[in-house]
């Protein structure tokens, strides 16, 4: 077995295709099409992410297949996508976010798309059907797609908030909307100095959103006098200067609020505060979270408009069901809720409480209260 040096990881993660994959000893079947050298791609629409995702296509051909291909301005292309709007095309149950129908004919693939990134997605799935393939054959039929759900975050693998573009390239790949960001201050991460702007700019090109995952402590009280221009100051400030910032994450740890809900104790020594071991408002769902998420929200959407307001209740996993329903069903309509889905419970066999598993089957006791 190979040793490996310390970060030898990182150069698998700005591999974006595998290369030589293809397996020349395999030939398309009847019902397969091939792409061969000379293969052409089209796109209608002048866009950034379906330009990127046509460019990476042309890309996997060459480093994984072996099939040199190209952008074309020609409508006569092997690989054709366009709106399906445009077009009068009906995306039946993929009719929505990140959509896509691929129909595939002895002339070529053609490949109507809800919107860019179901383009790029589109692009994607063809990728992974010629990776299992092991030779660049689709088969001739139509298929739809679309995601289950989204937003789906992450966080970097290649570096506490570092985001080079090719690891953004695989994020894309792998059905990703939105990468975060451990946020303590403009341009201040957990991780370090991060560029804001640069970043969300070059997301863009892959399709992907950025949240900004507060670290910014809410040393104050909702119900304060001067609390608006507190938060204005701190959360406001960030998005006053970054407009581009499209979700913000709220969780009990990393915000620790004095809350005044009168069933808690909290030390207000500000040392022992904001210690991760202080019992308080950060693992209790108070009362006066709502007050705080509401103004919050109210201080960013001064400076952007259409952020997504993320409440997450990890901290209260442990909590009674009904006080944890209390506090949710509380909330505005215009926050979100995050409820962990495989934590907060008992291991098979034990009395041991997971954090995070793929062990256990289905949701968790916490998620499915929640």
């Amino acid at each position: 077995m190979k040793t490996e040096q310390k970060y030898d990881f990182r150069k698998k993660l700005l591999e974006i295709h595998e290369k030589d994959i293809r397996n020349n000893s395999l030939l398309p079947k009847e019902n397969e099409f091939e792409l061969k050298n000379s293969s052409t791609i089209y796109f209608e629409e002048d866009d950034i992410v379906i330009k990127t995702a046509a460019e990476d296509f042309c890309d996997y051909l060459k480093t994984s297949m072996g099939v040199c291909a190209s952008v074309t301005d020609s409508q006569s292309a092997t690989v054709k996508i366009c709106s399906a709007q445009k077009h009068n095309i009906d995306l039946k149950d993929a009719n929505g976010y990140k959509g896509f129908m691929i129909e595939c004919t002895d002339d070529g693939v053609n490949i109507y798309y809800y919107d860019n990134r179901g383009a790029a997605q589109a692009l994607y799935y063809l990728e992974d059907l010629m990776t299992f393939r092991k030779a660049p054959f689709i088969p001739k039929e139509t298929v739809y797609r679309k995601p289950i759900f989204a937003p789906r975050m992450t966080h970097s693998g290649y570096g506490l908030d570092i985001f080079p573009d090719e690891h953004l390239a695989q994020m894309a790949h792998e059905g990703f909307d939105v990468v975060l960001l451990f946020v303590k201050d403009v341009n201040e991460c957990k991780g370090g100095h991060v560029d804001f702007n640069d970043l969300i700019e070059r997301c863009k090109k892959f399709g992907l959103d950025v949240y900004m995952y507060s670290y910014i402590h809410c040393k104050k009280n909702p119900a304060e006098p001067d609390a608006e221009e507190f938060y204005d100051s701190t959360f406001g400030k960030v998005f006053k200067e970054c407009p581009g910032f499209k979700g913000l994450i709220l969780v009990g740890e990393s915000i620790r609020f004095p809350s005044r809900d009168p069933r808690i104790k909290i030390d207000h020594d500000e040392h022992k505060y904001f210690s991760p071991l202080n019992i308080g408002s950060p693992s209790y769902p108070c009362s006066d979270y709502k007050e705080l998420v509401d103004l919050i929200k109210k201080v960013v959407n001064k400076h952007t408009d259409d952020v997504d307001v993320v409440l997450w209740s990890y901290n209260w996993g442990e909590r009674p069901a009904d006080i944890r329903k209390e506090l949710i069903d509380s909330l505005s309509d215009d926050i979100t809720l995050q409820a962990t889905f495989e934590t907060k419970d008992h291991l098979p066999g034990g009395d041991m409480i997971f954090d995070y598993t793929i062990s256990h089957a289905g949701p968790g006791y916490y998620f499915a209260t929640d």
